[in-house]
């Protein structure tokens, strides 16, 4: 599994246990991070039961979509 941490910028990669995630850091929202990560925006959504235009928080782990 594949834990996705903001480190200098760009997203790197560590082990997780649980499946593929972000943690969400300061200025990231749910389009950016789908953007940035080169996945829909509404499956990122899903994944984590959020609406497209809500509030996120540094530190935030987002789970990301199977297809990931």
């Amino acid at each position: 599994a594949t834990l996705l941490l903001p480190h200098a910028g760009s997203a790197a990669r560590a082990n997780a246990d649980d499946g593929a995630a972000y943690v969400v850091r300061a200025g990231d929202n749910l389009w950016l991070i789908a953007r940035r990560l080169g996945i829909g925006l509404q499956a990122l959504a899903k994944a984590n039961g959020l609406r497209p235009g809500r509030l996120l928080h540094p530190g935030q782990v987002l789970r990301l979509p199977p297809a990931f």
